[in-house]
């Protein structure tokens, strides 16, 4: 059987090659890609504990260190006669493993189900099994991860090379941007908080933006970043509206509150919610007592 700390030796050997020829762009690309850890840390006696070792480690390096150089030259594969999949396929393997190894996965929720089950397909297809129970299994699963990690760095390297060689300005625009728009998760829930302060919505940011992550990402996507000194006012902005567009907080007055308070029933009754639901909509941090004075003026009027 291969040793494992050869192919990781391997893996370094390759990220010190690509790292030298981003030298020979002569463009601000994104962080350079070389990650070493130290083998004895990384590659246990427990193969089960060096298979999670290096998915955590592999993590870092596909979605951390070279997560924008990694999506820009698996966009441009084809320029070495490869497809996209011979870069990013081992990157989802790794993706769905950090989350179930690293996020104790809750088996009643849709998502979870299907990471749980990609991953139990991957031991399936390497090992026959959908776990491996014994350390010789745990070792071939090692062995295949690094082994397929190597071929997608090959391949990077190529596509790279390729890219330097043919200093296509267009393919350095699309790099500058996707580094614009790789906002930090964190980036982004900071913003939703402003926007909780300023407005004094009640929500928590981390829940609603795992609940509406893909329409804040889509937003980002679609924005142009047209001044970079003001990249946070634009983002700022656009989850804004968002916000303020989710029917997440509840109008605190209810028809029949009015109703009791007022005396007022039927269609009178049906115009004046309506008015209060598009103050409300306008003045989302307003109390059940100042939407009762709102109704007052209305009233009186």
């Amino acid at each position: 059987m291969k040793d494992s700390a050869v192919l990781i030796e391997k893996i370094y050997c390759i990220q010190a090659q690509i790292e030298k020829l981003y030298e020979k762009t002569n463009y601000d690309l994104a962080p350079l890609f070389f990650l070493e850890e130290d083998n004895e840390e990384l590659l246990k006696n427990n193969h089960e504990l060096s298979f999670k070792n290096i998915i955590f480690y592999l993590y870092r390096l596909y979605y951390e260190r070279a997560k924008i150089n990694i999506e820009v030259m698996a966009d441009y594969s084809h320029l070495v006669d490869k497809e996209k999949s011979d870069i990013v396929e081992i990157r989802e393997v790794v993706h769905d493993f950090r989350t179930k190894f690293g996020h104790y996965l809750d088996l009643t929720l849709k998502r979870s189900k299907q990471i749980n089950r990609r991953c139990a397909l991957w031991f399936f297809k390497n090992i026959s099994k959908e776990w491996p129970t014994i350390d010789d299994e745990w070792k071939v699963c090692e062995i295949i991860l690094l082994e397929d990690t190597i071929k997608s760095l090959e391949t990077i390297y190529n596509v790279l090379n390729r890219i330097v060689y043919e200093d296509e300005k267009g393919i350095y625009e699309q790099w500058e941007m996707k580094q614009k728009r790789d906002v930090p998760k964190y980036k982004k829930i900071s913003i939703l908080e402003e926007i909780k302060t300023l407005y004094n919505f009640p929500y928590d940011s981390t829940i609603l933006y795992n609940k509406r992550q893909k329409q804040f990402d889509l937003v980002i996507e679609m924005l142009d970043f047209e001044d970079e000194t003001k990249t946070e006012d634009y983002l700022f902005r656009a989850f804004e509206k968002i916000v303020l567009g989710i029917e997440l907080f509840p109008c605190p007055l209810a028809g029949k509150e009015v109703l009791d308070s007022f005396g007022i029933e039927g269609k009178h009754l049906e115009h004046i919610m309506k008015n209060v639901m598009d103050y409300y909509s306008e003045h989302a941090h307003s109390t059940k007592e100042d939407l009762l004075e709102y109704v007052r003026t209305i009233v009186r009027e």
